[in-house]
């Protein structure tokens, strides 16, 4: 059941010193609590300044007490607000001194509001330069544009003529809350003061009046709401480290028996790659044993082919000799094989090569020779 219900929540921010780029920043990261992408994903809590997604502000109270300051840097804060304003923020300038630059921003909001005894100051725009003659005309040239400039901004708010928002700026105008309100720089004033029944104080704290009693109750509200918020948050972010937990210690035991099996597959691979050695060094020795007698084998067999070299040529000389041949008879000499005796034939062939020019010459005599075999 809901028993409370919050609507047109207002966040409130402060410019309460002069225009630069550091006061425009801060206002700005402010703003964005409330009013940017953090602060509808997250939730945010900064002084006064409480929103939620599910309870998002839809006005905006800008309280300004400043002299004024840097030009350009203060429209970084007043497009901001135009540009809340487009997104539908309600946005009201509360103003006890708004001086120069300061009294331009205040022109961005939908209402302006000028304290009773605040102030709102209007001027030319003005800046330091040195240099030569055409270094200041550039700087008189820059100055008159801003100026211009300014100057429209605050002709479009009040409805009077650039070129009479323009004089008020050359006198340098100071206006207070009515003057502001009757040239149409602001809208409306407004006390601050509270005012209270005549009733002494243990009255006051018992017997609230009405507008009292509503700021306590929306006072308990924003606390109720933002109590309830950051309980979210943190509920939310205690689920998020349970869960990182749990896979933390998922992942610890995965990576534990993964390491106990890489263990063991080492182990494995270890012993293999021993029992790989010693075989390999088992072969090697086998075969280096198997190529020395192979080296003796084919030692002996060239001893035995030489023999066999040296009986063949001393048979061929004895056959040759029998015959009446006393000097060796070269194979290689251009002969015609007719021209041979039988036994010429015989030693021929005794005194060649086993092979195929062996094999033609048996198959050319092979009548000599199987006679003479």
């Amino acid at each position: 059941m809901e028993f409370i219900k919050i609507e047109n929540k207002a966040a409130r921010v402060s410019l309460d010193e002069v225009v630069h780029k550091d006061s425009m920043d801060r206002i700005k990261e402010e703003i964005s609590k409330v009013y940017g992408a953090a602060a509808f994903e997250n939730g945010s809590v900064s002084g006064e300044i409480t929103n939620c997604i599910e309870n998002a502000a839809d006005t905006l109270d800008i309280e300004i007490h400043s002299p004024g300051g840097s030009v350009l840097d203060g429209y970084t804060l007043y497009n901001e607000l135009l540009e809340l304003r487009e997104r539908g923020v309600y946005v009201t300038a509360n103003i006890t001194l708004a001086a120069s630059m300061a009294s331009v921003i205040a022109m961005a909001a939908d209402k302006i509001r000028m304290k009773k005894g605040g102030r709102m100051m209007i001027h030319e725009a003005s800046s330091y330069a040195e240099g030569d003659a055409e270094t200041m005309r550039q700087k008189a040239e820059l100055l008159e544009s801003i100026s211009d400039e300014i100057a429209s901004i605050y002709a479009d708010r009040t409805g009077q003529s650039q070129e009479a928002v323009r004089e008020m700026m050359k006198r340098e105008t100071w206006m207070n809350a009515d003057e502001a309100i009757n040239y149409g720089f602001a809208d409306e004033k407004f006390d601050t003061k509270k005012k209270y029944k005549s009733m002494n104080i243990l009255d006051r704290l018992t017997q609230p009046s009405e507008s009292e009693a509503k700021d306590r109750i929306e006072a308990l509200e924003n606390a109720a709401q933002a109590h309830e918020g950051q309980v979210t948050e943190f509920q939310a972010k205690l689920d998020a480290a349970e869960s990182a937990l749990q896979e933390a210690a998922t992942a610890i035991d995965d990576a534990t028996a993964a390491k106990v099996v890489a263990e063991e597959a080492n182990e494995k691979l270890e012993a293999k790659v021993s029992e790989l050695e010693g075989q390999i060094e088992a072969l090697t020795e086998d075969a280096e044993a198997k190529a020395e007698e192979v080296a003796e084998k084919v030692e002996e067999l060239e001893e035995a082919a030489e023999e066999t070299a040296e009986k063949v040529e001393a048979k061929a000389a004895e056959i040759l000799a029998e015959v009446g041949q006393p000097e060796p008879v070269d194979i290689n000499d251009e002969v015609a094989d007719e021209a041979l005796s039988d036994d010429a034939i015989l030693a021929k062939f005794i005194a060649m090569e086993p092979g195929v020019e062996r094999s033609e010459f048996f198959q050319a005599h092979k009548d000599v020779l199987s006679i003479k075999s």
